[in-house]
């Protein structure tokens, strides 16, 4: 037997995922553990709309994401789907289903500012090119990137700060 969702849960559901990710969502009457503010609301890919009780996606620059965490994403991304290519436009990388830039709505801008800079935060296991007229990045050591590693890397320079 199908069962179908009452609007009530609907409802809630949408609310509790746009708190996910938008943190002063929430609006009436509140548990104290609603008042938490998620981690996700952070990476400012939701606002709120102009008018009204509407939220809208934010497309654009998102300076509280690490590179780190970008490249974890590109290189996630590249081997799961594309582990036999050896480079991608930033259009590519900032449209493309599942790609970094569609997972944290950067515009391609961003994407091609954050790739320029991977090739230092790699030792040139991804490097950058822009000369011919197309922006590019080539990984020629794809597989010598250990995302985990990167990942480790953020989270103790983040302690040490906190420290």
């Amino acid at each position: 037997m199908d069962r179908v969702a009452s609007e009530v849960s609907l409802k809630r559901d949408v609310e509790c995922l746009v708190r996910t990710y938008h943190a002063a969502a929430a609006t009436g009457r509140r548990a104290p553990e609603d008042s938490i503010e998620s981690p996700l609301a952070e990476l400012g890919l939701i606002q709120r709309a102009a008018l009204g009780d509407y939220f809208r996606f934010r497309r654009g620059a998102k300076p509280s994401l690490p590179d780190e965490v970008f490249l974890f994403a590109l290189v996630d991304f590249w081997r799961s789907h594309f582990s036999g290519r050896k480079s991608f436009s930033v259009d590519f990388l900032t449209f493309e289903r599942g790609s970094p830039g569609q997972v944290f709505l950067l515009d391609e801008d961003s994407v091609a500012e954050r790739l320029s800079r991977l090739e230092a935060l790699t030792d040139a296991a991804f490097t950058w090119d822009e000369s011919s007229g197309m922006r590019q990045i080539y990984a020629p050591r794809l597989n010598d990137i250990a995302p985990y590693r990167l990942l480790e890397r953020l989270y103790d320079r983040d302690m040490r700060l906190v420290a």
